[in-house]
C-alpha cells in the first residue's frame, strides 16, 4: 500500500498524516507521501470532506461514528 499509518503496526489511516510534508518530515514527492495522500483521499473521503480516521478500527475508545473533520479540508 506504500502509506504511513496511524501508529506502528496499524493499517489504519489518519488524516493528520497529511501534515508530514507540511512540517518538513519528508518532501511532497516522496513515494510514501504520495501513497499516503492517495490512500487518505480514497479511504477517508466522505461526500467531498475528510474524516480524521475510520472509527471502525476502535483505537479512540469512543462510541459511534465520526463526522467530517473540517480542519482536514485545509491541509
Amino acid at each position: 500500500r506504500n502509506t504511513f499509518t496511524q501508529y506502528y503496526g496499524s493499517e489504519a489511516l489518519d488524516a493528520a498524516l497529511l501534515l508530514i510534508p507540511r512540517v518538513g518530515f519528508l518532501p511532497w514527492k516522496d513515494p510514501r507521501v504520495i501513497g499516503t495522500v492517495e490512500a487518505v483521499q480514497r479511504e477517508l473521503n466522505h461526500d467531498g470532506l475528510l474524516v480524521r480516521y475510520q472509527t471502525e478500527h476502535g483505537v479512540d475508545g469512543l462510541p459511534g461514528t465520526e463526522g467530517a473533520f473540517l480542519a482536514c479540508a485545509f491541509w
